[in-house]
């Protein structure tokens, strides 16, 4: 099975990009998905988006407890399934040559290449994250191991931020292809450049989160929900998502870089809810969220 790692930061886009990739995907496509909370919203999204096979890997990330699962899950994926290409999206807090140092174990050899890493970063959010050291080494690490670098949400951002990124980027991996895109939308090549194993710098982000299955909430209500998560009412909120059912439909909410975004899914989904920062207020949210 070829192995493609989409990676990036909390909010980059990875789902998003994923879902255009696959949108025309065939049976021998499948995904692989690890969330950092307890519910599996991106499953969700991704199985949504095409017929394909969707493995959930959660509650954890990658690159540190779970490498013994993710050797079971792709043997398992090979055996019942035998895909051809398989995408891998990592949590948004897990550094990138962990993982690739993870699929590159002996006895995954025989299972999984390694095809290549692509990097997403969102252009809005990189000026302010950059700077902060713990935050400058994941970014440093997704894009010195990537064969390709997608910058997104370009449409959020400045030419200025974009070029920013982009010099960033050539300075610490110039061999890497970089794309511009905006909600995922971009034309990857058939072949990624090859992905050349650099050290991890030992980063590990620690955040607080929150996540449950929610009660019924209307449209109205879910919004209030988001636009007082973007007011930090509830703490310092990196990031928050949820599938919600209303009026006899599944909703999804999305709080990335300070702006709430909310998409109708076509089919009816398993209402979840995450939310990742720090000093959650979590007793709060289980009073709105839960019965």
């Amino acid at each position: 099975m070829k192995v493609t790692v989409i990676s990036g930061f909390l909010g980059a886009g990875k789902t998003t990009l994923i879902r255009r990739i696959i949108s025309n995907a065939d049976s021998k496509t499948a995904v692989i998905v690890n969330e950092f909370g307890d519910v599996g919203i991106d499953r969700e999204l991704v199985s949504s988006s095409g017929k394909l096979e969707v493995a959930e890997l959660s509650s954890g990330c990658v690159c540190c407890t779970l490498r013994a699962d993710l050797s079971e899950t792709l043997t398992e994926l090979r055996e019942k399934f035998s895909p051809e290409r398989v995408f891998l999206e990592p949590s948004g807090v897990s550094t990138t040559s962990s993982i690739v140092e993870a699929l590159q174990e002996p006895h995954l050899k025989d299972i999984a290449e390694l095809e290549g890493v692509i990097s997403v970063i969102d252009a809005s959010a990189f000026s302010e994250l950059y700077p902060l050291e713990s935050f400058q080494r994941l970014y440093r690490d997704a894009i010195a191991n990537a064969s390709a670098v997608v910058i997104n949400k370009v449409d959020l951002a400045s030419e200025k931020e974009i070029i920013n990124v982009e010099r960033t980027v050539n300075e610490i991996n110039p061999s890497a292809l970089v794309l511009r895109s905006s909600f995922g939308e971009v034309t990857l090549p058939e072949k990624l450049p090859g992905v050349e194993v650099r050290v991890s710098e030992g980063v590990h982000l620690l955040f607080d989160s929150f996540s449950t299955k929610p009660k019924e909430m209307s449209v109205e209500e879910a919004e209030e929900l988001f636009e007082r998560l973007k007011r930090g009412e509830f703490g310092r909120v990196i990031r928050a998502k949820g599938i919600f059912r209303a009026g006899g439909k599944s909703w999804y909410y999305d709080l990335s870089s300070g702006r709430v975004s909310r998409e109708e899914l076509p089919s009816e989904a398993e209402p979840s809810f995450v939310t990742i920062g720090s000093k959650i207020d979590k007793e709060a949210l289980k009073r709105i969220l839960e019965v």
